[in-house]
Formats: C-alpha cells, structure tokens, sequence
C-alpha cells in the first residue's frame, strides 16, 4: 500500500485546475479577439459595463485616479473600438461612458470561461460528484 500526501494530490487538482482555467482563458480571448488588451483594461472595461451613466468623473473616482488620466484610459479604448461617450441631452460638458458591443463582449469574458468549464463539469462528472464538488467549493469559500 503507497501513501500518498493529502496535500500532493490537492496541489496536484488545482494545478490541473488553474491549467484548465487557464486553456479556457486562451480560447475565450482567441473568440473575443482580446489579445491586444492588457489586464488591466480588461478590468477597465468591466467597470463601465457594470455601471450604467457612468461619467469621467466617477470613473476617476471608482479607479482613484486624476481625470486626465482617466481620459487617456478612455481614449485608448475609444481607439481600440470598445468603448463610446455619449455627451449629456441635459448638461453639454457631461459625457456617459458605455461599452460598444465589442467591449461588452470582451468585459463578459470571465463569465464566458466560466461556461465553457461549466459544459466540460456536466460532461464529465455526474449529478452526485457534482454536489460534492460544488459543496467543496462553497465550504472553502466562505
């Protein structure tokens, strides 16, 4: 009989997890054409998805930094097709921040790779290794 270390075997899963993770990140990007975008844009992105009548100025504030700064952000992504300003009806000096369809794409991509592992779980595992695993999850999560 062979002992084998606990901890080995978990390291060992979530090197094969992160390594799936990972795989399915490549294919989302590939589909997304993202690879021209840092992190950090990607980030960028998601926050003006998830804030609807978003302006400069509480753009600067969510990301902590100057307007100026915050304007050269945007314009980057402007140029890059995935972001728009739409100027104020009411106040002329006011611009809202929306991503295009591109940049909406782009923001969802965490939530797309999460799909794609979602179908390759319910292939392989069946309705009780799936309890088991979604319950292992949300028990080391809290």
């Amino acid at each position: 009989e062979v002992f084998v270390d606990q901890k080995e075997l978990v390291l060992d899963a979530l090197r094969k997890l992160h390594e799936l993770m990972s795989a399915c990140n490549s294919e989302v990007t590939d589909q997304l054409g993202v690879c021209g975008l840092k992190a950090a844009q990607v980030q960028q992105l998601k926050i003006i998805a998830n804030n609807k009548g978003l302006t400069f100025g509480k753009f600067a504030e969510i990301l902590n930094i100057t307007r100026p700064s915050v304007t050269e952000i945007v314009n980057k992504l402007i140029q890059m097709g995935c972001v728009k300003k739409n100027k104020s009806e009411e106040d002329g000096r006011i611009f809202y921040l929306e991503t295009t369809e591109n940049g909406t794409k782009i923001a969802k991509q965490d939530y797309l790779r999460d799909r794609i592992i979602a179908d390759k779980i319910f292939e392989v595992l069946d309705e009780t290794e799936i309890y088991i695993f979604t319950r292992a999850i949300n028990k080391i999560s809290c």
